[in-house]
């Protein structure tokens, strides 16, 4: 089975971009081997959107993890809502090379995305909320949840320009439950700060 261990993504003033990774796979002998997959496409080409809806993703995570850390000191149990927002950030990198090396190989990615599944769901339900909203919640609250909330948006388009970009839908769920988990979080980080939410 083939894994992803890093990808590379260069750019110049050509308008054309390197994208791809690296494969690792086993050889007949069951020795694993490292192959390296890369493609030159336009500045324009749907597969850079996609690299570039990666990046604003993780951004965005990061903005939301930067506010979480700032007021951990306040709220403790929001520390843990830092590392988790770190952690979304590294599995929506590792999500990212996978499939733009396997669409730099031509191939559909063999992997199994059941145990990344399962820990969003393990985080999903740490974090819900002691009580369910009673309608539809409008984005924002604390400074936290609202960027939190950004964040969630972000990753939304992400697994719109997946189900755009690719024929495998594989990992749809993995997108659609990251950002459930998004905003989960910011009901929590909400919850936490005793913030009330504005209801539709």
């Amino acid at each position: 089975m083939e894994s992803i261990k890093t990808a590379k993504h260069s750019s110049g003033d050509s308008g054309i971009t390197c994208v791809g990774g690296r494969v690792d796979s086993s050889s007949e002998g069951g020795r694993p081997e490292q192959k390296r997959a890369t493609m030159q496409l336009a500045k324009s080409h749907a597969l850079v959107d996609f690299t570039g809806t990666l990046d604003e993703a993780q951004a965005a995570l990061g903005y939301a993890a930067v506010a979480a850390q700032s007021v951990a000191s306040e709220y403790a149990a929001l520390r843990d809502v830092a590392d988790c927002l770190i952690w979304m950030q590294r599995q929506i990198f590792q999500a990212g090379t996978i499939l733009l090396g396997a669409a730099a190989a031509d191939a559909a990615p063999n992997h199994p995305w059941d145990k990344l599944l399962a820990d969003i769901e393990e985080r999903n339900e740490h974090f819900a909320p002691a009580a369910a909203a009673q309608g539809f919640i409008l984005p924002g609250g604390s400074e936290l949840a609202a960027r939190i909330e950004l964040a969630r948006t972000a990753i939304r388009r992400l697994e719109r320009s997946y189900c755009a970009n690719f024929q495998h839908m594989d990992a749809l769920p993995v997108f659609n439950r990251l950002s459930t988990l998004a905003f989960t979080l910011a009901r929590y980080s909400n919850e936490t700060q005793k913030v009330n939410e504005t209801l539709l």
